[in-house]
């Protein structure tokens, strides 16, 4: 089963594209920390980066409610794939797609608009979160 989920922090806003065509892609990088003891019996924190692609509904409401520093919940599949890089060099590149997102602490102090349906009509609310 190919089923990643993380919480951690966004290390910088996310990046948004619109492609014209009814799709869109947000992308960004989440830290996920965790302490562990080296050893020496030291506590030190561990940090690890995930690259993380949000498409269509939840990559507009990401670009429009999420910024650096918020601690976000997400849930998805890993996914490798190639593409050509602007100097015309082959990349291989991984990144968690993500299926479930949910906002655990907003950066700025910004609040889940009440009315769910005024961004996502038809899509019901999951849970107790903030599910997208």
């Amino acid at each position: 089963m190919n089923q990643l989920t993380i919480i951690g922090n966004l290390g910088a806003d996310p990046t948004f594209k619109d492609f014209g065509n009814g799709n869109s892609a947000a992308n960004f990088n989440v830290a996920v920390s965790e302490k562990v003891k080296n050893k020496r019996g030291e506590i030190i924190k561990n940090t690890e980066w995930f690259r993380v692609v949000a498409w269509n509904q939840q990559a507009e409401f990401i670009q429009k409610h999420v910024k650096k520093g918020a601690k976000v919940f997400i849930q998805g599949k890993v996914r490798s794939r190639d593409y050509t890089d602007s100097n015309g060099n082959p990349q291989r590149v991984t990144e968690l797609v993500s299926e479930k997102f949910e906002i655990l602490n907003w950066a700025n102090d910004e609040k889940l608009p009440n009315n769910r349906e005024g961004i996502f009509p038809g899509i019901p609310k999951q849970g107790n979160g903030n599910y997208y």
